[in-house]
C-alpha cells in the first residue's frame, strides 16, 4: 500500500481471510531513523513473530502475522490520529500498535536549546543528560528548570495552527489518545 513502509513478507497471494493484519503507528520511533526499511521495529517484528520459533495464538482460521508500518517521522498523536482516519482504517486492521508521545513533549520542542544541541550535537546532549555534573547541576537549578518547564507548557503556541489551542498539550494528546482508542474499540480492532 502506498505511504507505508516496507516489512519483510508480502502475504498478499494467501488472501484477507489466512492473513492476521497489524498496522504500527507513530512518530520516528516506529517509523525506524535509518535509511533501511528493514530495520525498523516494526519490520524486526514481523519477522519474529511469522519465525518458526513463535507460535503466536491467532484466530482461526490466520495462518500469518503481516505487518504494516505507517509510521511517519516527526509525527505527534494529532498526526496519528488523522492518519488512523485517513488511511489505516480502510486496511481493515486486525490490530493497531500506536507509539507516540515523545513529538507532542512540548518541552523538547519548545526548549530551543535542548532541540539545537539534540538535533546537531547529539554526544553533547547525551552527555549534558545522563553525566553526574549535569546531574548535580540539575538538582541545583531544579527549581528554576521546574519553573520554567511548567511556563513553557502553559504558554504553549502551536506552530502549525491546527491544534485546539484551548487546551495544554498534555490535554491535546491524552485526549487524541483518547480518540484513537474510541475508534479502534468502535471497530473492533485489537
Amino acid at each position: 500500500e502506498s505511504g507505508f513502509r516496507i516489512t519483510p513478507y508480502d502475504f498478499s497471494s494467501l488472501g484477507r481471510e489466512k492473513v492476521y493484519k497489524i498496522v504500527f503507528l507513530g512518530g520516528s520511533i516506529a517509523f525506524g531513523k535509518s535509511n533501511s526499511d528493514l530495520l525498523a521495529y516494526p519490520s524486526y517484528f514481523e519477522f519474529l513473530i511469522n519465525s518458526p520459533e513463535f507460535k503466536p495464538n491467532l484466530p482461526e482460521g490466520k495462518k500469518v502475522i503481516e505487518v504494516k508500518n505507517g509510521a511517519v517521522f516527526g509525527y505527534a498523536s494529532q498526526h496519528v490520529l488523522n492518519r488512523l482516519k485517513s488511511k489505516v482504517l480502510d486496511l481493515k486492521p486486525d490490530m493497531v500498535i500506536v507509539s507516540v508521545g515523545s513529538n507532542d513533549i512540548p518541552f523538547l520542542r519548545l526548549y530551543l536549546p535542548n532541540y539545537l544541541t539534540l538535533r546537531y550535537a547529539p554526544y553533547l546532549y547525551w552527555y549534558l543528560k545522563s553525566s553526574a555534573t549535569s546531574a548535580l547541576l540539575k538538582k541545583l537549578l531544579s527549581p528554576v528548570i521546574n519553573t520554567f518547564q511548567i511556563k513553557t507548557i502553559t504558554n504553549y503556541q502551536d506552530p502549525t495552527g491546527s491544534l485546539d489551542k484551548s487546551l495544554p498539550p498534555y490535554y491535546l494528546y491524552r485526549n487524541n489518545l483518547k480518540a484513537i482508542a474510541e475508534i479502534l474499540k468502535e471497530r473492533k480492532i485489537k
